[in-house]
């Protein structure tokens, strides 16, 4: 499987706003857009750095990923969004190579697939096809 890019970054933080003056005092990072989750609770802020963004992510529901994982491992890289130009070509050579993916249809409609932490060293990977929008 090839990626084509990195499209998004995504870092879970405790602090949502208090990270977004972060990143935009230290870096200059503009901010893009913000959104809330409604299945996990969770807001997010979007900065832009290149073609690619960097998602702060922040909260949500008690028992919810972002909340586990900033109780678990403190704030720090979540997981990482991957371009490819063949989602389903992607899937199933990572499978041949007896990686385990699931693939599924996002909430607004748009085919992903994820490759468990397990299998990378801890970090979760979301692949999206070409053209699929970053958040």
């Amino acid at each position: 499987m090839r990626a084509r890019k990195l499209k998004v970054a995504t870092v879970a933080v405790k602090d949502l706003d208090q990270a977004v003056k972060t990143f935009q005092a230290s870096f200059g990072f503009p901010v893009v857009r913000r959104g809330n989750d409604p299945r996990s609770g969770a807001s997010s802020a979007y900065l832009k750095i290149g073609d690619a963004e960097i998602e702060l992510v922040a909260g949500g529901a008690a028992g919810g990923p972002v909340v586990d994982f900033v109780a678990q491992k403190g704030e720090g890289l979540f997981l990482l969004k991957l371009e490819v130009e063949d989602l389903d070509a992607a899937v199933r050579e990572l499978e041949s190579r007896g990686i385990a993916v699931r693939a599924e249809t996002s909430p607004g409609g748009q085919r992903v697939a994820w490759v468990g932490p397990r299998g990378t060293n801890g970090v979760l990977l979301q692949l999206a096809a070409s053209g699929t929008p970053a958040g």
